[in-house]
């Protein structure tokens, strides 16, 4: 039995996902941009902690569709990915503010882990519009009233 094209998608992703990682982290080491053990532990915990469930939550919804109620109409499958990617949105944006305390904690250096999260695609650039939705950064613009 085959499995469903759409986990053979969802698969797919998740395999370039991790082969371009890996391709990336080749050429960083390549050119002496190695980071320290922990910062590489800390990026592998976001990794499977932070953007791993991103890919399920955004993708699961319209994969439960397609699985369970074949031939609706188009507006629910648009409407149920619109979900998928509010939530995975929410979940990034709680997640990652606690991986960076949680890595904070352990000493690992901001800067390094900031490089190391944008090249591994756990966060986005600094000064970025979509970093200024992490949870942590909209607490601290609350609390500052900017």
């Amino acid at each position: 039995m085959f499995p469903n094209r759409s986990v053979v998608l969802l698969c797919v992703l998740l395999g370039l996902y991790a082969a371009v990682s890996f391709w990336l982290k080749r050429k960083q080491r390549a050119l002496g941009l190695e980071p320290g053990s922990r910062t590489k532990s800390a990026i592998w915990v976001g990794i499977f902690w932070v953007n791993a469930p991103v890919f399920l939550i955004l993708l699961g919804p319209l994969l439960f569709q397609l699985t369970f109620f074949k031939g609706v109409a188009p507006a629910w499958s648009i409407s149920l990915l619109m979900l998928g990617f509010m939530g995975a949105w929410m979940w990034w944006s709680v997640k990652v503010s606690l991986w960076r305390r949680w890595a904070d904690r352990r000493g690992t250096d901001p800067h390094e882990l900031q490089m190391e999260g944008e090249s591994s695609s756990i966060l986005w650039p600094k000064g970025h519009f979509f970093e200024r939705t992490e949870l942590g950064q909209i607490v601290r613009r609350f609390r500052h009233g900017a």
